[in-house]
């Protein structure tokens, strides 16, 4: 009896060993769980990221002593010549209040100088209509109407001198400008001015430095090995600096896996952080030792002048076509490259041409004969998988 019950019970544990079998076979050649895509068209850029130190060819401008005080003469970002005066040199604070003062009283003098001799030239007219225009600029002002404010005031003082010369009453400005070459005399005597500065060569202007400037030796910038150049110790005399050209270097360490995409003497596009498009550069060098890539371009922009260090993008190329996972990429029997399309409960093996690699994808050539299409379903992993296998 108990042998009975043995026989039975291996019996039954080698038809359910038989079943699990069949099924196990049946699934592996019938059904595979694995993941499915949409096949996509898209636009691609492939970039690579970059940190840059930014080289200019720079001039540095000095004053005599830290005490003294500048006046600048040119605005920052302004294009100089060779010997265009860039600034002047006053003895002290006070000094330069003085010149700033002296500015003011002489446009005055100017003006009323000007004037004066202006009013034997005017057509004569009736004091009455000048009073009464006189009237309406400062009835305007009176209004609030400031719109016009430096005209009316120009033209108010013009009214009262002509008012005055037609009346014969011309001493209220003729003192006046008395006065005003006194003053613009004794400030000229008692100016505390040292000397002017003029730039050496031509190129742009900046107030600015960042005392990176004498860090790096432009004309041999291909021998810099280290990327965290120091500063040098900050000098107060320094009053700017000339940009001599619009030649621009970045150096930029770029991944070892990334830097074989560049080749030297190549154009190519880059961003930097402020901009968003792309501007035209080439690569002037590659040192491959340290992965370092020298970046050349002529771009001009005032932000750029001021910056020392940026992040940005170096474009390689744009890719169109068709993306897919890796995951999805397969090789059959014929050693051809492919992926299986789900046609209903069908799998079908479509051949592809990658144009582009990625990290996790790949960009195929669209409308490649026998090749996958836009909206395609793509199985993307999977076991035992053939031509025309049945999918469920």
């Amino acid at each position: 009896m108990n042998i009975y019950f043995l026989r039975k019970f291996f019996e039954i544990f080698f038809v359910f060993l038989f079943l699990i079998f069949i099924f196990n076979f049946l699934y592996k050649n019938i059904y595979d769980g694995g993941e499915i895509e949409i096949v996509e068209y898209i636009d691609y850029e492939d970039i690579i990221n970059f940190d840059a130190l930014i080289i200019r060819n720079e001039k540095l401008l000095y004053k005599n002593s830290i005490e003294n005080c500048v006046y600048y003469l040119v605005r920052d970002g302004e294009k100089v010549g060779t010997g265009s005066k860039i600034a002047e040199i006053y003895k002290n604070l006070d000094s330069l209040n003085d010149k700033t003062e002296f500015l003011k009283l002489e446009e005055e003098l100017n003006f009323l100088e000007n004037e004066y001799l202006d009013l034997k030239n005017f057509d004569f007219i009736n004091p009455d209509l000048m009073f009464e225009k006189l009237g309406i600029y400062l009835e305007n002002l009176k209004e609030y109407k400031y719109e016009n404010f430096i005209n009316y005031k120009i033209n108010i003082l013009n009214l009262v001198m002509k008012y005055n010369f037609i009346l014969k009453n011309e001493n209220s400005f003729i003192k006046r400008i008395k006065e005003l070459r006194n003053k613009v005399k004794d400030l000229k005597i008692n100016s505390g001015f040292i000397n002017d500065i003029y730039s050496e060569k031509n190129g742009i202007f900046m107030s600015y430095v960042d005392n990176y400037e004498n860090s790096i030796d432009f004309e041999n910038i291909k021998n810099i090995q280290d990327l965290n150049i120091k500063k040098n110790l900050e000098n107060n005399n320094i009053l700017g600096k000339i940009i001599i050209s619009s030649d621009l270097f970045l150096i930029c360490k770029i991944d070892s896996n990334k830097i074989c995409k560049i080749n030297e003497n190549k154009n190519m596009k880059i961003k930097f952080s402020f901009k968003n498009d792309y501007v035209d550069s080439k690569i002037f060098y590659i040192n491959k030792d340290k992965n370092f890539v020298f970046i050349n371009t002529n771009y001009i922009d005032k932000e750029l002048y001021n910056m020392r260090f940026d992040n940005g993008c170096l474009k390689i190329s744009n890719y169109s076509g068709l993306k897919i996972s890796k995951k999805s990429i397969h090789i059959n029997e014929d050693n051809i490259k492919g992926v299986y399309i789900k046609y209903g409960n069908m799998l079908i093996f479509k051949k592809i041409n990658a144009i582009f690699y990625g990290d996790s994808f790949v960009i195929c050539e669209e409308n490649l004969k026998n090749s996958i299409k836009k909206d395609d379903i793509v199985l993307k992993n999977g076991v035992n998988l053939y031509d025309k296998k049945i999918f469920q």
